[in-house]
């Protein structure tokens, strides 16, 4: 990810420490992944086609859910490979899906609180997000004004929904990167599912299965969404396909949240971080001591 909008394919420089970047890139040269799958994208993505590139035949899944990085991402890619966008505007029952309630955090939560009845309010609010309390706008009210206004506010936001104005909506891009071959999706909404409560946690985090093969070599990369239930699920589908070769990186594997589930691997390892970018910009304080996480997951005949 970066915090930068301003990106171009030949200058982005991911938000991840120089040492943890030259690990994937050492990784992408020793598996050769087939499929390389990542989640949250943004100069990331980037600069890991350009390293992926260097294969042949190799093919890049990227799953976003903010559409400001997705547009951003798409507009640098279409200043230099022919893209073919398709988007499709919310109906609905998606938006009753994500109001029916969301679900129990995968696992306990030790470092904040749920954000699931924030993420409803906003979402219900529309483009009159920035008045809801806990919005973190200087327009969001207190819960006093709130009660009162916000009733009105989700009205005409229904209303304009009805004929079609301010919907949320997904999007998958499809192009060829020289080597690679990418599709590129959009899954909204724009949320923060760090503990794994969005009623479309399940989907968001198999969005990627349909693009994969027969006896693959497959590279994953989570630095975004419920990234302990995604790993979960990633090792799920190898107990189904045991002959793929499958490895996990994790950024940000610090997370207290994340232990229930990664100390069931066993062929793992944590990697510190460093303090400067990859082009030797200083970004951290101190070095993450859990920047990184690696797992393998190697066919049943290897082990």
């Amino acid at each position: 990810m970066s915090s930068d909008m301003s990106l171009s394919l030949e200058t982005a420089v991911p938000v991840l420490s120089k040492r943890n970047v030259e690990k994937i890139v050492e990784t992408i040269h020793s598996i050769k992944p087939s499929l390389l799958v990542e989640f949250g994208s943004g100069a990331s993505t980037l600069y890991f086609i350009k390293a992926l590139n260097e294969l042949s035949g190799s093919r890049f899944v990227s799953i976003e859910n903010t559409p400001e990085w997705f547009e951003v991402i798409a507009g640098q890619l279409s200043k230099s490979f022919d893209v073919v966008i398709a988007r499709s505007k919310w109906k609905n029952e998606r938006y009753n899906k994500f109001y029916s309630g969301g679900i129990p955090p995968y696992t306990n939560i030790v470092d904040g609180a749920s954000r699931y009845a924030r993420w409803k309010r906003i979402i219900m609010a529309g483009p009159f997000w920035r008045f809801v309390p806990s919005s973190g706008s200087r327009l969001s009210l207190n819960n006093g004004v709130a009660f009162l206004l916000l009733p009105v506010v989700n009205f005409l936001t229904h209303v304009f929904r009805l004929v079609g104005l301010f919907r949320h909506y997904d999007a998958v891009l499809e192009t060829v990167c020289g080597n690679v071959k990418l599709n590129y999706l959009l899954l909204s909404p724009g949320i923060k599912d760090q503990f794994g409560e969005s009623p479309f946690m399940k989907e968001h985090a198999n969005a990627w299965k349909p693009y994969v093969e027969d006896s693959e070599t497959i590279l994953f990369l989570i630095d975004g969404g419920p990234r302990h239930y995604i790993v979960d699920q990633i090792d799920m589908f190898h107990k189904e396909h045991p002959e793929m070769r499958i490895t996990i990186a994790l950024f940000d594997a610090h997370r207290p949240e994340y232990d229930e589930v990664l100390r069931r691997f066993s062929n793992a390892s944590f990697y510190k971080g460093s303090l400067e970018l990859i082009d030797e910009t200083k970004f951290y304080e101190e070095s993450p001591e859990k920047e990184l996480w690696l797992a393998h997951l190697t066919p049943k005949g290897d082990q």
